[in-house]
């Protein structure tokens, strides 16, 4: 079963991040911004990724595609081992203009995953 161990709501305002709580953030998230902020996701840095999945669901927007990867830069931002496998995904619903959302996601076999979700 997954459990959420912690989680503090983050808003982008102003070109600054404001945490919902600063100690527990701190306590959680040493980094300096999202892992995505630090990281360009472009075709040319897809094309080097093994596709796994890919999903759209036309009644609803919904969309996910997903791919194998081992890449260093995520794994020592998330403190795994440079060459560890694991699932990037991206996904999101765009059905409704006033409510959407964003996400990537990468999945590790261990069970542990980052996820940054942008949404309104």
């Amino acid at each position: 079963y997954e459990k959420e161990t912690a989680s503090v709501v983050v808003e982008y305002q102003n070109g600054e991040l404001v945490f919902s709580d600063e100690e527990k953030a701190k306590e959680i998230w040493p980094f300096n911004g999202f892992l995505f902020q630090h990281l360009t996701i472009d075709k040319f840095f897809l094309s080097k990724q093994n596709l796994k999945n890919t999903f759209y669901n036309t009644q609803n927007g919904a969309f996910e595609i997903s791919y194998s990867s081992k890449n260093k830069t995520i794994n020592h931002y998330l403190n795994k081992k440079e060459e560890a496998p694991f699932t990037l995904e991206f996904g999101g619903s765009n059905y409704n203009k006033e409510a959407y959302y964003y996400s990537v996601t990468g999945r590790y076999d261990d069970g542990s995953r980052l996820i940054e979700i942008v949404s309104n």
